[in-house]
């Protein structure tokens, strides 16, 4: 996972399908998801359905690296 001041970026390999990840953010607060979807479950943990192999979550303006 690489992380930036713009959000996060996953390469998940040779996902075919989809899968399944839990996603803390520890540093900011997600916003748009490309490649897949976020479900938060509780403070700054998130429940990420990927559907690509690679997953771009967008930081919310305000949000710190």
């Amino acid at each position: 996972m690489a992380t930036s001041d713009t959000g996060w970026d996953l390469k998940l390999g040779d996902l075919t399908d989809q899968g399944w990840l839990i996603f803390r953010a520890n540093d900011g607060t997600p916003g748009r998801v490309r490649g897949g979807s976020l479900t938060k479950l509780t403070g700054n943990l998130y429940l990420l359905k990927a559907t690509s192999a690679t997953v771009h979550i967008e930081r919310k303006t305000g949000g710190a690296a």
